[in-house]
């Protein structure tokens, strides 16, 4: 039993992994978003106070709103504040419900998946031809591409992870319907 209970132990900590992955990943972002509303502040005070602006702010806000959007898609995933249609499944009773939601989920991981492997490629194809952003500031991208990578790459963890709980959650609803079906028997049986 003792063995049970550390698999157990093992498969939470295991779960809870990509959460605190996606936590850590969250602080990163809003630590670039303070840096980008500095950046801006700049901007406005040194364009009203010196007639001049911040030399590369597009290029650094570019990049900025890049790390901000993908390190914070993992937490946002995780709190459910991703944009949802729920008119069909709403209206679903239990087990359909969620059956859809953890079809839902496994396609969801499958796309991320898909778009992690495709952004890893043109990392890597970045890397390797020394690609630089144009403008007044040449600024390298891989440091981008591999926000891109890391923030698709929690997400689709985060999304195995729902994937997992909502497949419990099914199996649970199934054994809650045959131990419903099997109280039922028993009342009719003494009836």
């Amino acid at each position: 039993m003792s063995t049970r209970l550390s698999q157990t132990a093992t498969a939470r900590k295991l779960l809870e992994l990509p959460g605190r992955m996606a936590r850590l990943l969250a602080v990163v972002a809003a630590t670039f978003t303070v840096i980008a509303a500095l950046l801006l502040t700049a901007e406005v005070l040194s364009r009203a106070f010196l007639n001049q602006p911040v030399r590369g702010l597009f290029e650094y806000m570019q990049i900025l709103v890049v790390l901000i959007a993908f390190l914070g898609l993992a937490e946002a995933e995780r709190h459910g504040d991703h944009i949802r249609v729920t008119l069909l499944t709403e209206r679903m009773p239990l087990v359909p419900r969620l059956a859809a939601r953890t079809i839902a989920m496994i396609l969801s991981a499958l796309i991320v998946l898909w778009m992690t492997v495709m952004s890893w490629i043109e990392l890597t194809k970045s890397l390797n031809r020394g690609e630089f952003q144009a403008g007044l500031l040449n600024l390298p991208v891989w440091p981008a591409r591999t926000i891109i990578v890391i923030g698709l790459a929690a997400l689709f963890l985060m999304y195995v992870v729902r994937t997992a709980e909502t497949a419990i959650e099914l199996k649970n609803s199934f054994a809650g319907r045959v131990d419903a079906d099997a109280d039922q028997d028993a009342e009719g049986g003494d009836k």
